[in-house]
């Protein structure tokens, strides 16, 4: 009966094998995809300038979504609203100041 020690080189080289093999068949995927792709885009142009257009489009709504910051501080409070609406209602003329909401 073989030692475990004596077994491993065994083991090792099966793995080896084994992902030697899964790397190829991988690269094998990927070159006949980019094929497939090459060709549509050839018989196709308009169209995959319009995918590409989309996709692009729609990555950077997808990172301005994600980069923004959570809740955007507002640029005037309620305090500063209300003292604007009060100088612009004194500054008109009674006839229009009865439009503005106080």
């Amino acid at each position: 009966m073989p030692t475990p020690q004596h077994r491993m080189p065994n083991i090792r080289r099966e793995a080896q094998n084994k992902v030697t093999s899964v790397v190829q068949s991988v690269e094998d995927a990927a070159v006949q995809a980019c094929d497939e792709v090459e060709g549509l885009v050839r018989d196709n142009p308009a169209s995959a300038a319009l995918v590409t257009f989309a996709v692009g489009v729609g990555l950077g709504v997808a990172l301005v979504a994600l980069l923004r910051p959570a809740r955007p501080q507002p640029v005037f409070s309620n305090s500063t609203w209300a003292h604007l609406r009060e100088a612009v209602s004194q500054a008109l003329p009674d006839a229009l100041s009865q439009y503005m909401r106080k």
